[in-house]
């Protein structure tokens, strides 16, 4: 679990929301998301199915809060 941004985070995120370089970044996360829960599916071992789990809680939260990152800091 990501620990709860700071406003100049936020701040940070919401800048880089218009910049082709971070939106690249950023769609590599999501293609990760999707692989990291396509390949959970067929983790046996119960450990890997948990890091599985936790990276995609990790990312999905990352992209969660840079998505949002402008709103969030309109609200402080």
């Amino acid at each position: 679990m990501l620990t709860h941004p700071t406003k100049r985070v936020l701040q940070a995120l919401a800048t880089l929301e218009g910049n082709a370089d971070f939106q690249e970044v950023m769609a590599w996360l999501q293609d990760s998301v999707q692989t990291i829960a396509r390949d959970g599916f067929y983790v046996k071992d119960e450990h890997q199915a948990r890091w599985h789990q936790g990276a995609g809680q990790a990312l999905t939260e990352l992209l969660e809060k840079s998505s949002n990152a402008r709103e969030t800091v309109r609200k402080f």
